[in-house]
């Protein structure tokens, strides 16, 4: 194998390695040994920050599916409109 094969080899490689899962086991132990030197209001702050962006990613989920119902009725009455000048 020539050195720039390998070279491509190599960073094909490591990208797959990049692109895996990872464990998400650790995470539960860096937050708490985190929180141990939080304040009581820093936890709430953090706990609100949570919430407001759930709540931002809910909205916007369901702003995607009211977008798509209207799509979707969009294509529904073109049908309809197209059956009924196909058949007066």
């Amino acid at each position: 194998m020539d050195p720039i094969e390998r070279a491509a080899q190599q960073q094909l490689a490591q990208y797959e390695q990049s692109i895996q899962p990872q464990p998400l086991t650790s995470i539960p132990h860096n937050i708490d040994h985190s929180a141990q030197y939080q304040t009581a209001e820093e936890l709430l702050q953090a706990q609100q920050a949570k919430r407001d962006e759930l709540e931002r990613h809910m909205e916007a989920q369901l702003l995607i599916l009211r977008q798509d119902q209207l799509e979707q009725s969009y294509q529904i009455q073109a049908v309809e409109t197209l059956d009924a000048e196909d058949f007066p």
